[in-house]
């Protein structure tokens, strides 16, 4: 039986394979490609700061940009900069803006489109202005003297 088998089973595989080369192709499909993730749009926020006399603020600045989230819950920062001008590519929406200036700082609510926007924040610091007063008349200059202390440690 087992010089019976082997010559069938050979005719068997001759003529499968005689099958398969006469088989018509099929075109193989092309493995489909990752498409590129579309790219996010996105809007620049420029940032400027200026003392309350309109004196622009050219260093020392901190800023911060917090996503608006309304009343459902805290803001999470999305973006932070040292620069005195600083620019920012956001995705569109609503954002705070805060600028800290040593121990002063503002805050702003700005919209963020597809084209930018520039915003400007208005910082009162930098300066101490004093004066005298008597009811409503002023004291002249010369008749009125400050001394202003600062606390150093627990002096």
């Amino acid at each position: 039986m087992t010089r019976m088998f082997v010559p069938a089973l050979a005719a068997f595989l001759l003529s499968s394979a005689s099958a398969l080369a006469q088989a018509p192709s099929l075109p193989l499909a092309p493995a489909p490609e990752a498409a590129p993730p579309a790219p996010a749009e996105t809007g620049a926020l420029s940032l400027s700061a200026a003392f309350a006399d309109q004196k622009p603020i050219r260093s020392g600045l901190v800023w911060r940009v917090f996503e608006d989230r309304g009343d459902a819950g805290q803001p999470v920062q999305v973006a932070k900069s040292s620069e005195a001008e600083a620019t920012f590519s956001l995705p569109p929406g609503a954002y705070i803006v805060h600028a800290a200036y040593g121990f002063a700082g503002a805050s702003k609510r700005v919209t963020v489109g597809t084209g930018g926007s520039a915003e400007r924040v208005a910082i009162s610091a930098g300066a101490l202005r004093l004066a005298g007063a008597v009811a409503d008349t002023p004291i002249p200059p010369n008749r009125v003297s400050f001394s202003v202390f600062v606390p150093i440690g627990n002096n």
